[in-house]
């Protein structure tokens, strides 16, 4: 079968979809992928096992002294924002010159069906949803929900989020539930590091023991609280940061200086050697505002941490007890 996968996110931004477009080549699938820009990163990850297609060729450049430009960044992301809609309709095109019988659309992400609008629904196509997130926007979504409905199958990454979309949507049937588990994971221990930068680092550690936070950088990862309890712990423990920088990366850099370690971002899979090295690994997820998304969250670490043996320090959710405290691989606190 042609698997068609228009997906709006950078894969090296999302691992899941990795990990659905590797199964699907071991099952002997064909799939082409469609992204919104061009990412020479992204297209190497299956190099030519897979079809690459893109909308745009190159993404909105930011100018460098307005960067920090708070109103600057407001009114570039809304222009950002009404390009993309713009220019992402051009999907279908490449979508109709592609599909024949034998195809079936796989949407990757809610915000890749948001964006290609109601042409999605309207032109007969086959197609899967999956959805990542469920937050505000997910559970107000009135065309999501109309998506969802018209869909083959819905698939989500996480039993409760399953049973919460079924009653939010008022689906037929419960969506599937595809964990957010890595394809691919080399389970060994402390393994070379080939970026040389991150390697350098790592070895300047000098055998201490790592404390890992690897992810996004949001307030509801309260990492403010991990820093002040691994300070307490001794010189026997560092505490490093792997992810995109952001803006509370930036203000907990300023008001913790020296007090953690930051690697800066590492593509998948090679995030893994990183990961290898660790000692314990931090998951966190705090509800900082309406969402539940937090709450049941679905964190590929989880998997990745555990390939390497990795215990797992976590704040006390039902995304992570019943799965973390009930295998004994961790323990989930109170760490506020």
């Amino acid at each position: 079968m042609h698997i068609i996968i228009p997906c709006f996110l950078d894969l090296t931004e999302l691992p899941p979809a990795i990990n659905v477009i590797d199964l699907l080549l071991q099952d002997g699938h064909t799939v082409s992928v469609i992204s919104l820009f061009k990412n020479e990163a992204s297209n190497n990850i299956f190099g030519n096992k897979v079809k690459y297609y893109s909308i745009i060729e190159k993404r909105p450049r930011k100018i460098k002294k307005f960067e920090n430009n708070y109103h600057y960044l407001v009114i570039k992301k809304k222009y950002d924002e009404f390009l993309i809609q713009k220019k992402a309709k051009k999907i279908f095109n490449i979508i109709d010159s592609i599909i024949d019988d034998d195809s079936t659309l796989w949407i990757m992400h809610e915000y890749t069906a948001s964006t290609m609008g109601r042409k999605l629904i309207n032109n007969g196509y086959k197609y899967i949803f999956s959805v990542f997130e469920l937050d505000n926007n997910v559970e107000n979504a009135l065309f999501l929900k109309e998506v969802s409905q018209k869909a083959l199958s819905v698939v989500v990454p996480e039993y409760n989020r399953a049973h919460i979309l079924k009653a939010w949507w008022r689906l037929e049937k419960l969506p599937f539930i595809l964990p957010n588990k890595p394809s691919y994971h080399p389970r060994i221990k402390n393994m070379d590091v080939t970026d040389e930068n991150t390697n350098k680092i790592i070895k300047s550690l000098n055998g201490k023991k790592i404390i890992l936070y690897l992810g996004i950088f949001m307030e509801e990862r309260r990492l403010d609280t991990i820093i002040e309890a691994v300070k307490r712990m001794g010189d026997d423990y560092v505490l490093v940061f792997m992810g995109h920088k952001s803006p509370y990366l930036n203000q907990l850099l300023r008001i913790y200086k020296n007090e953690f370690v930051y690697l800066d971002y590492t593509a998948p899979p090679n995030h893994l050697q990183v990961a290898s090295h660790a000692h314990i690994g931090i998951l966190t997820y705090v509800a900082v505002s309406k969402s539940i998304n937090p709450l049941f969250c679905a964190p590929n670490k989880l998997y990745e941490y555990a390939g390497f043996g990795i215990p797992m320090l976590c704040n006390d959710i039902p995304g992570l007890k019943y799965q973390v405290e009930y295998s004994n691989i961790g323990t989930c606190s109170d760490i506020e």
